[in-house]
């Protein structure tokens, strides 16, 4: 799909349609962001392995509870969003962190 179609489809007023096919059926990601820097590269799940939590966390893990919390390295911070992205923003991230270029995510 093109942008004329793209903005066709805007135009008809089916935004939802498009949400729905360039993010849930193409590229669906989920990530976290740091709430006070900004970053989404430098935050992961941050889990205790000698307490057994790694463990207890494999176990609940099919059944979606998570005893793990997102933690930022940059700014050793455990306030951060988890948030719903398209993957190919997470790899342009990447890619532009790479070149020593930081892209920052205000969130509302």
């Amino acid at each position: 799909m093109g942008e004329m179609e793209r903005d066709a489809l805007i135009s008809h007023g089916i935004s939802f349609c498009l949400h729905d096919r360039f993010l849930n059926c193409s590229d669906y990601s989920e990530g976290y962001v740091c709430n006070s820097c900004g970053s989404l590269i430098s935050t992961y799940l941050h889990t205790n392995l000698m307490s057994g939590e790694a463990q207890d966390n494999f176990y609940t893990y099919n059944k979606g509870v998570s005893k793990s919390k997102p933690k930022c390295r940059k700014c050793v911070n455990t306030e951060c969003s988890k948030v719903v992205i398209p993957f190919v923003l997470r790899y342009l991230t990447n890619e532009l962190a790479a070149m020593n270029i930081k892209l920052a995510f205000k969130l509302e």
